[in-house]
């Protein structure tokens, strides 16, 4: 008996549910182009490459928190309205404990990829 295209064999079967394990699925979100070229490379490779990008995703929100922070200082420095002083004084502590946390996980995830 033929098989048609759509008609899956034990084999295949197998194939599809390897394929929606929850870490194929994490790298299929990520980057589905190369998700089909997963079974080719090496896991520690692949492991690095998702390592980078999550260090740049930290990174650029680290340079955003930065110049949100500079915007902060600006509003202090110039602003000699005491709303406004005690405002920016607030938004700036704010920012820089999210900068905190944010460097710190990014460096300690890129660390550990590493």
């Amino acid at each position: 008996m033929m098989k048609t295209v759509g008609e899956d064999t034990h084999e295949n079967s197998y194939q599809n549910n390897q394929d929606r394990s929850p870490v194929s699925l994490f790298l299929a979100a990520i980057d589905p182009p190369v998700f089909a070229q997963t079974t080719k490379c090496s896991t520690p490779d692949r492991l690095l490459e998702i390592s980078e990008r999550v260090f740049g995703f930290f990174v650029i929100f680290g340079f955003m928190f930065l110049f949100r922070i500079a915007g902060m200082v600006y509003g202090i420095v110039f602003h000699l309205n005491y709303y406004c002083y005690c405002r920016h004084l607030f938004l700036l502590l704010i920012s820089l404990f999210n900068l905190s946390r944010l460097l710190h996980g990014g460096l300690s995830f890129w660390v550990v990829r590493r």
